[in-house]
């Protein structure tokens, strides 16, 4: 990644009163992994986060199964969908995640770790409540260019570090790390080769 990136990102920290580290490393260039791996995975979490708003689960299985993507669940999210976990609630901050996925297919006009999550982020996908193919959401995507996609990430990961040192420091955050490393594991997910419950997201 570039200097002028980073200097960039850290410009946008200061602007929040946030901390700076000036030695933290520069991010590796960046390989966007296929739109349809990021389609289907962005298919699958909004089913999850679906049912931990409430949404049948059989409902969401018989849907991922019609779909043909049943398969992109990793094993937490099958547990969640069998019923067999028991918080399911917990899993309700993976909108930042899922809008996070929405912004790289070019399903969100506006994204960033400083942008509200849009009122009608879940119009944005198929209708599972009605059964509805995700055919037409798939024609639809129009994938973010990768230096784009690159700047967001590394925004996110000064912002992270950022926030983490004031909580380590016992100060409050201007922006919720819960929100900010949701959000960044999907953009180290869409960059990296890993599984979705392998990403890595230290600072």
């Amino acid at each position: 990644m570039s200097t002028d990136m980073r200097q960039r990102s850290w410009q946008l920290v200061a602007s929040l009163g946030m901390p700076q580290n000036s030695s933290l490393p520069e991010l590796h260039p960046l390989k966007i992994r296929s739109i349809e791996q990021i389609a289907n995975r962005t298919l699958a979490l909004s089913c999850v986060v679906a049912h931990s708003f409430g949404f049948d689960s059989r409902l969401a299985n018989e849907w991922l199964v019609r779909e043909g993507i049943v398969s992109e669940l990793t094993e937490i999210e099958r547990r969640v969908l069998l019923g067999d976990y028991p918080d399911r609630s917990s899993l309700h901050q993976q909108v930042d995640s899922l809008f996070a996925l929405l912004w790289v297919l070019g399903m969100a006009s506006e994204f960033s770790c400083v942008a509200e999550v849009p009122d009608d982020l879940v119009h944005r996908l198929p209708d599972i409540k009605r059964s509805e193919s995700s055919v037409s959401f798939k024609l639809s995507i129009q994938p973010i260019a990768e230096t784009i996609v690159a700047s967001r990430l590394d925004e996110a990961f000064c912002l992270h570090w950022a926030a983490r040192q004031l909580l380590l420091n016992g100060q409050e955050s201007p922006l919720s790390e819960e929100v900010i490393r949701n959000r960044r594991y999907s953009l180290e997910w869409v960059t990296s080769e890993c599984g979705w419950d392998e990403v890595s997201i230290d600072t």
